[in-house]
């Protein structure tokens, strides 16, 4: 069997989109109630990745079985240093380390682009996610209560830090690149 993580291709989206959906319809993971179409899908991958963010797909066979991707983490420019990140993982393959395998590519390349942490918010409860983003190094910051109804029940959301590098003095930043080059992949 073989394993790849590659850059998202236009043609993914049906895929991703189908894993999405179990997590929208069957879960409290996404705080979406209905997923998207598949052209509002494909136009979010678009969004993401014309700002140079890097959107990953974990593949088994040729199959896509997750993906994962990193975004704005807050519009204001001061925040540009900083990038939230996202993964889903086909439920049948979950527990054989492919959401594992996907962050540390991510946060490979989100480290090389210059930015300085990363954001998870995790809807609770939710151990493995808890348990993948700890094993990297993210750290609990704090957890909103009832932030979400789904499903008939009120929904914690937690936040959690990775911290990729320290400002090293005053000065300022170069800003993080925003051109990612996947052939290293």
């Amino acid at each position: 069997m073989v394993d790849t993580i590659r850059a998202v291709q236009p043609g993914d989206a049906k895929r991703l989109l189908e894993i999405y959906s179990f997590f929208v319809k069957d879960t409290n993971i996404s705080f979406e109630l209905v997923p998207p179409s598949q052209s509002e899908f494909e136009q979010r991958i678009h969004t993401i990745t014309e700002k140079g963010f890097p959107y990953l797909v974990y593949t088994k066979n040729e199959q896509i079985i997750g993906y994962i991707y990193a975004f704005t983490f807050k519009e204001r420019l001061a925040y540009q240093w900083n990038a939230e990140t996202t993964v889903y993982v086909d439920p049948k393959y979950h527990g054989q380390g492919v959401g594992k395998k996907m962050y540390a590519k991510i946060i490979e390349i989100l480290k090389s682009l210059g930015y300085y942490n990363l954001f998870a918010i995790i809807s609770l409860p939710n151990t493995a996610s808890i348990a993948i983003h700890q094993s990297f190094g993210f750290y609990h910051m704090g957890t909103i209560k009832n932030a979400g109804y789904k499903n008939g029940t009120w929904i914690d959301v937690a936040y959690y830090q990775l911290e990729l590098q320290k400002p090293t003095d005053d000065k300022t930043p170069e800003p993080p690149l925003k051109s990612v080059s996947y052939t290293h992949l």
